[in-house]
């Protein structure tokens, strides 16, 4: 194929109806035939389809760049104390404190340093401590009710989009509906959890509302709201029907077929792949289609699972066991032989087998540990002891004197976050997976640090931490050491902190070690000289300027590639794939997205800011980069915008005038200022002023609604693709229905030439 190639794609064709006659009679190729009649309307589909392509296109390489601009501000912009930021004066100071000792690491100030003389660390800080031997978890995975039958939800993730007051609102269900009860129960587990979607909707919530019970439900809103769009089952099963309004209470006549069905295990299981992974190694089981009679009864799936994960573990690692139930279903729990052994089931290729509502009703990610993502309620068969809650069913812990109140729903990883986050609390609790066990340490305070834990309400911190006999507990104590201020070792002065790492007038200190604790003779005192730096601020300094080089490159890269020559190379429709082999589709498509951002005024505006920001003289001053060695390239015709370094007059500059160097970088209209100013200017996704390169495209780290212009046209493009398929769809029908008139009318024909033809044979 050339690059003008216009082939047509193939038709996506209507189901075959039972009543259509397909040329028969007349001898017509009546599927060609309907497929000419409407090609008009599928080349409107490819080109529509192009352009989506050719936005989604243009938005990944827009977001590309977003993210190289995104890591630079992060790495080089982030914060003026960050030591790796421009904006922070020490990344340019090019002296420091030379230290040889292995008993403390210092920075900072190198000239008070060169006076000071540490004589002794007799002690170091060490925060109060405790840590349990209290196994936590009963060290095994333990399914949900397995069962040979069961209902399955059709609707999962399911969405529609209602306009009310004259705004789109998008309702989408959980990934994780129970409908494994009675037909009540399923219908009402999808409608509580439509109603859940909706009042977490500011603007829908106590307007718009599903109510009722089986067989009786209404649809109750505060005024008219329209059902734009949706999935097909979704709106199927509510009775709800695309593009109608609705008043309020409004009759809904549920279709549970389209909601949720009956399923056998061995069929939902059939050809999936379960991924387990034990110490960090992954294996893949998998539900072999030909084996279906080995795993589709309850029973027959712990022999199935046990032979597989012998067969990839090795046997005597890890142990399936069966619950049988009084009606023949059971609970599935998988053990490892060794108690210092993790076992998780990570993931699931196949859609309805893992969560709430799956075939093996288990959750991806479920180890033979606890799980921190799963709440008080859940965690409770999990659990070596039982987990009981205090009044009105709340569970309430005492930390170093502040109180804290959790409910059944909160999870465990938000009880140990609320607390770590606590300054009053000032502890740091951990759990180790591995040895499936609580540690808590104070964060900070020395001698006066403390980690009292005691259960208020209930007794989660029993369930957590264990009885006071099973916490080897480590009392809080201070750093001591004696320095010498004038370089004098006869006169020191005690120094006592509650941490090992302070500052003492400019000289930030880190205690790593006890004097006595290594021999050394105490009248070997620690000193300190000063240590040029230069050619480590040089490095530091040429590595952002190559950084900032590359996202020079990036953008002028795109605004000046040319499309290809024998071009143009349109995004591939569904007919010309099918001619191609994997290689010519790669080839295509990266000449296809050749060129795409040439001349885009959004980038030039970029690469022109950043240009400005790097070489511009500062505000009020005549100084700028190109005093100190850094200027762009002499003879650039390509305007790349990039960077050169002269070696030796930025060393020199380094050395004789650090000061300089750091002002051009750090002043109040300096380098950083001015780059973070254009980078926020181009990334920014908060506020109501969002980036330019963000209002184009989005952002792949952005929270909220995505409203940027290729955002909007893909859907365009996507909302026009589904109303042209709905009009070749009645096309469609339209051509079929004549054609089978013809034919029923030809057989007719036919039959009654034959009648004629008997009768005068007769004669």
């Amino acid at each position: 194929m050339n690059g003008s190639a216009n082939a047509v794609s193939s038709m996506n064709t209507t189901s075959t109806s039972s009543k259509r006659l397909s040329g028969l009679v007349s001898g017509l190729d009546t599927d060609n035939l309907v497929k000419q009649l409407t090609i008009g309307t599928q080349k409107k589909i490819d080109k529509q389809m192009q352009n989506k392509q050719i936005a989604t296109w243009k938005q990944s390489a827009y977001r590309e760049v977003i993210n190289a601009l995104s890591e630079f501000k992060g790495k080089y912009l982030s914060s003026a104390s960050n030591s790796n930021s421009i904006s922070n004066p020490s990344f340019f100071k090019s002296s420091g404190i030379k230290n040889v000792s292995p008993f403390l690491n210092v920075s900072g100030n190198s000239d008070v340093a060169k006076k000071m003389v540490i004589t002794q660390i007799s002690q170091l800080a060490k925060q109060a401590s405790f840590s349990s031997s209290h196994k936590v978890s009963n060290q095994q995975i333990k399914t949900g009710e397995i069962k040979d039958n069961f209902n399955n939800c059709k609707v999962l993730a399911n969405s529609l989009t209602i306009t009310y007051g004259g705004k789109d609102y998008d309702i989408k269900l959980s990934e994780d509906i129970n409908v494994d009860g009675s037909d009540t129960d399923a219908a009402k587990a999808i409608i509580d959890d439509l109603n859940t979607q909706i009042n977490g909707i500011d603007d829908l919530k106590g307007k718009v509302s599903i109510s009722g019970s089986d067989g009786a439900y209404k649809l109750k809103t505060g005024s008219d709201i329209k059902v734009k769009s949706g999935s097909d089952n979704l709106l199927a099963g509510l009775g709800l029907e695309k593009d109608k309004t609705y008043t309020k209470d409004t009759d809904l006549t549920l279709n549970k077929d389209k909601l949720y069905s009956s399923s056998n295990l061995g069929d939902t299981l059939s050809g999936s792949t379960l991924t387990f992974n034990l110490n960090g190694l992954k294996k893949n089981i998998k539900f072999d289609e030909s084996e279906k009679d080995k795993y589709d009864t309850t029973s027959d799936l712990e022999n199935y699972l046990q032979t597989k994960l012998d067969s990839a573990y090795g046997s005597g690692k890890v142990e399936v066991k069966l619950d049988t139930t009084d009606d023949g279903n059971g609970y599935l729990s998988f053990k490892t032989i060794d108690n210092n052994s993790t076992i998780s089931i990570e993931s699931c290729d196949k859609y309805g087998i893992l969560g709430k509502s799956g075939a093996l009703h288990t959750y991806a990610g479920e180890s033979n540990r606890i799980n921190l993502h799963k709440t008080l309620d859940d965690i409770k068969e999990n659990l070596s002891s039982e987990l009981t809650a205090g009044p009105e069913g709340k569970y309430s812990i005492k930390v170093n004197d502040k109180e804290f109140t959790f409910e059944g729903t909160d999870n465990l990883e938000n009880v140990i976050n609320t607390i770590n986050n606590d300054a009053e609390a000032n502890v740091n609790i951990l759990y180790s997976s591995v040895t499936d066990t609580f540690s808590v340490t104070a964060k900070n305070g020395g001698s006066g640090s403390r980690v009292d834990i005691e259960d208020v309400g209930g007794n989660l911190s029993k369930v957590m931490f264990g009885e006071e006999t099973e916490k080897k507990v480590q009392d809080g104590q201070d750093a001591k050491m004696k320095v010498s201020f004038d370089g004098n070792k006869d006169h020191t002065v005690d120094i006592v902190r509650s941490e090992n790492q302070f500052t003492l007038d400019g000289v930030n200190f880190e205690l790593l070690e006890e004097m006595d604790s290594i021999s050394t003779p105490k009248d070997s005192p620690i000193t300190f000289d000063a240590d040029n730096k230069s050619d480590e601020i040089f490095d530091k300094v040429k590595k952002f300027v190559d950084d900032y080089n590359a996202i020079m490159d990036n953008v002028n890269g795109r605004v000046t590639e040319q499309k290809e020559a024998d071009g143009p190379y349109l995004p591939l429709t569904d007919a010309q794939r099918e001619e191609m082999n994997e290689t010519q589709i790669k080839n295509w498509e990266a000449k296809a997205k050749k060129g795409l951002l040439r001349s885009d005024t959004t980038l030039y505006a970029l690469h022109s800011d950043l240009h400005h920001a790097m070489t511009d003289n500062l505000k009020d001053s005549q100084d700028a980069l190109y005093q100190i060695g850094i200027s762009t390239k002499p003879y650039d015709f390509t305007y790349s915008g990039k960077l050169e370094i002269d070696e030796e007059k930025l060393k020199k500059a380094l050395n004789d005038d650090p000061d300089k160097v750091a002002s051009l970088f750090t002043g109040e209209n300096g380098i950083a200022t001015r780059l973070n100013e254009v980078i926020d200017n181009n990334i920014k996704t908060t506020g109501e002023m969002k980036g330019r390169l963000v209002q184009k495209a989005g952002s792949d780290i952005s929270i909220g609604v995505d409203n940027s212009y290729f955002t909007r046209s893909i859907k365009g493009y996507t909302d026009k693709i589904a109303e042209l398929k709905d009009k070749m769809e009645t096309k469609q029908e339209y051509y079929y229905a004549k054609f089978t008139r013809l034919e029923t009318y030809l057989s007719k024909m036919n039959a009654q030439a034959g009648l004629f033809t008997q009768g005068t044979e007769g004669m």
